[in-house]
């Protein structure tokens, strides 16, 4: 059996880059994986981006404005 493998993602204001970023995890040979997104308080339409996703292997926990060691430990 494959282990689940975990990818964390911090985004803040990432609008520019964050579709291409999850396309490029999701999009990966190894399947058995999931991306947790940690929108560290996009105030740009990172969090709509995100949520336009189907994926069930994508989770998000939107969080304040708390900076990237805050939004890892998330």
């Amino acid at each position: 059996m494959n282990p689940l493998v975990s990818v964390v993602m911090p985004a803040k204001n990432a609008a520019a880059f964050i579709k291409k970023s999850i396309d490029s995890i999701l999009n990966q040979t190894y399947h058995h994986l999931e991306l947790i997104i940690i929108n560290d308080g996009s105030t740009d339409n990172t969090l709509n981006i995100i949520q336009n996703y189907t994926d069930p292997r994508l989770k998000i926990v939107n969080g304040p404005a708390s900076g990237i060691s805050e939004a890892f430990n998330a």
